[in-house]
């Protein structure tokens, strides 16, 4: 991957180009993320080790921004209508910045700044108690989710 490749924060454990950049800690209440001096492949992580619990549960993942391919990206402004949510409906839960090792390729960096920042370790891809200002801010867009299904359908068509 290329070191100026713009990184989604929130990215599946399987996805093509994913790094594990941090391990998930706390509860639903006291949500915490351990970040790792430097990211590390996913692929070479044995998810027997997280024992049946889903990975995006146990790690933060960034890999290559998926632009038009996610539910959460705007055409219209190019930018991560999830960054946008999660600054204006979620409330920081830390002061200063932690130290990340993506962040200078950060899509959630570069739109929003330290006010992503401080919000990033309560977002869990995969969160069965999130906060009910996480749970909102993770919903999508219903026009993206429109389009997405729409180019899928197209994509199936033979």
């Amino acid at each position: 991957m290329k070191p100026d490749t713009p990184l989604c924060p929130s990215a599946q454990f399987d996805g093509e180009g994913a790094n594990v950049f941090g391990i998930v800690g706390g509860d639903q209440h006291h949500r915490r993320i351990i970040y790792l001096k430097s990211a590390i492949p996913a692929s070479a992580i044995d998810v027997n080790t997280f024992e049946g619990v889903p990975p995006g549960e146990v790690v933060r993942v960034a890999a290559p921004c998926a632009k038009s391919a996610c539910a959460h990206h705007s055409s219209e402004t190019s930018r991560c209508t999830l960054a946008q949510r999660i600054v204006a409906d979620v409330a920081p839960n830390v002061e200063g910045l932690a130290y990340c090792a993506i962040r200078t390729q950060c899509v959630w960096w570069a739109q929003e700044q330290a006010a992503a920042c401080k919000r990033c370790s309560l977002i869990v891809r995969e969160d069965r108690l999130p906060s009910p200002a996480v749970a909102e801010a993770r919903v999508p867009p219903a026009d993206r989710l429109k389009a997405i299904s729409a180019e899928a359908r197209q994509a199936d068509v033979p």
